[in-house]
């Protein structure tokens, strides 16, 4: 018997004749197996085996004169039996696989974005000169050694980012202004957001609308390329509005430790002239104190104003205290939106939510707002 049809797998066969009982009779005495048998009518038999007593039962059944019917094969038997009458397209199915495996151990595409002066083809022809192009097993590439390389081979590269990316190397470079250019600043973000809306004045872009943005990165570059393909300098102006998301979370514990005075004092007294003290003030060995001071002139006049000068200095102390979240739910919330409205200032504010979490012992209230912000004139 061949090796696959020792794998677990079920067949039905329907038999058709007379003395299906003396058969079935034979069956139990030669130890066959039987999963299931069903008898319609007296002349009709259905069996349920397992495929390796499939072949068996079909023999001696022909030698009693039934006539067979294989309804079916089941299992994973009738997998494997598909797949090995079909020898070919398996080999190829698995020739396929493993050559998609295999290609993924190696680069097969360089991707460079953020070049303004510098060509896709320098930054490849320099990787592939490295031995670091299209083709080189993803194992033998250093994206610390590229950042390097570049840096120091390009002086037009002020940052550069390399990662890997499924089978592709992946360049984000971030290009100096040559000096010539540096006539007028170029357009910056000073937020991270998203551009809604974009007229350029003068200059040239390098952004459009639905580009998210970070703060610092460049919008409008100070010069425009003449109709020779040479670049001028130019004062750059555009009407840009960025949508920005500002947050700020503040933390509470119910269970606190707060200052508070011992009853000690240390009480320095000191006569000043011109702001200039007649006597050293005593010093103050405290570890957490409070200042008060009171200032009283003893001649009030523009030749001699002498004034008395006394320092209170209390002592306090930590002190365990237990102060409910609710008692000052509002006024965290009211603290954390004032926060974010000052990260938020000279923005228009559009929409403000806020949540508050708890994990352990501690509350996280968090404000968020979404603001828009106008470079240039308001569109």
């Amino acid at each position: 018997m061949k090796f696959w049809q020792k794998i677990p797998g079920k067949t039905k066969i329907i038999l058709i004749g007379l003395n299906i009982e003396k058969f079935i009779n034979y069956l139990i005495s030669a130890n066959i197996s039987i999963l299931r048998a069903k008898r319609p009518n007296y002349n009709r038999l259905e069996l349920i085996l397992s495929s390796k007593n499939g072949k068996k039962v079909i023999e001696n059944a022909e030698k009693f004169g039934f006539k067979v019917r294989v309804e079916g094969v089941f299992g994973f038997y009738k997998i494997v039996d598909f797949f090995i009458k079909r020898f070919s397209i398996v080999v190829c199915l698995l020739f396929c696989i493993s050559m998609y495996l295999f290609s993924n151990l190696f680069v097969w595409g360089v991707n460079i974005e953020g070049t303004i002066n510098l060509s896709d083809e320098e930054i490849i022809s320099f990787l592939e000169q490295s031995n670091v192009g299209i083709g080189r097993a993803k194992t033998h590439v250093d994206v610390n050694k590229i950042e390097k390389s570049l840096l120091n081979n390009f002086n037009q590269i002020s940052l550069v980012s390399v990662y890997l990316y499924g089978n592709s190397i992946n360049i984000n470079i971030n290009e100096k202004l040559p000096q010539d250019y540096l006539k007028y600043e170029p357009i910056l973000s000073q937020h991270d957001g998203v551009v809604k809306d974009f007229v350029l004045v003068s200059g040239t872009t390098i952004i459009k609308c639905g580009d998210v943005v970070r703060e610092g990165d460049i919008l409008v570059l100070p010069y425009i390329i003449d109709n020779a393909g040479n670049k001028k300098s130019i004062k750059p102006s555009a009407n840009i509005v960025l949508e920005v998301d500002f947050s700020n979370t503040i933390s509470y514990n119910e269970n606190r430790e707060i200052l508070e005075d011992t009853g000690d004092k240390i009480v320095s007294t000191n006569i000043s002239l011109f702001g200039l003290n007649f006597r050293k003030e005593l010093p103050c060995h405290y570890s957490h104190y409070r200042v008060e001071t009171r200032e009283v002139y003893i001649l009030n006049n523009l030749f001699l104003p002498i004034k008395k000068v006394e320092k209170t200095y209390y002592e306090q102390t930590y002190v365990s205290t237990f102060i409910a979240f609710e008692s000052v739910k509002q006024d965290l919330i009211n603290d954390a939106y004032d926060n974010v409205f000052a990260k938020a200032k000279d923005c228009e504010v559009i929409n403000k939510n806020h949540s508050i979490v708890k994990s352990n012992d501690t509350y996280y209230i968090t404000a968020n707002c979404k603001a828009v912000v106008y470079i240039g004139e308001r569109l």
